[in-house]
């Protein structure tokens, strides 16, 4: 059975960037194995996100303005971590969200 994996930050309180905007990351992610090479990543929209970073093992990997991503060409039965991070119109970046990790499904042994 797969696991599905959720962070989401909660914002101190009194933490508001030069543009009014929190820089605290209030996205709540989720990491799913589809396949032996895919992972399928969610999270929640916001509201002050003009796009979203998404980090695996700390590396950005892509810009999306898609709450949604498929990450492929991974390898079998391997774990990866992601992170996300919002920006606003402004640039300002926001913090990252809790790092997930989640493993791909094992495939199994091929046959004789």
């Amino acid at each position: 059975m797969a696991n599905d994996y959720t962070s989401q930050n909660v914002d101190p309180p009194g933490r508001i960037s030069p543009f009014g905007v929190s820089t605290t990351c209030f996205v709540a992610l989720t990491v799913t194995p589809v396949s032996a090479s895919q992972m399928a990543l969610t999270w929640q929209k916001s509201a002050t996100a003009s796009f979203y970073r998404v980090y695996r093992n700390g590396i950005n990997i892509v810009n999306d303005t898609q709450n949604t991503y498929f990450d492929s060409g991974l390898g079998s039965g391997t774990q990866y971590c992601y992170q996300i991070r919002t920006v606003d119109a402004a640039g300002t970046e926001s913090s990252f969200t809790s790092t997930v990790c989640n493993s791909t499904f094992v495939l199994p042994p091929s046959g004789p």
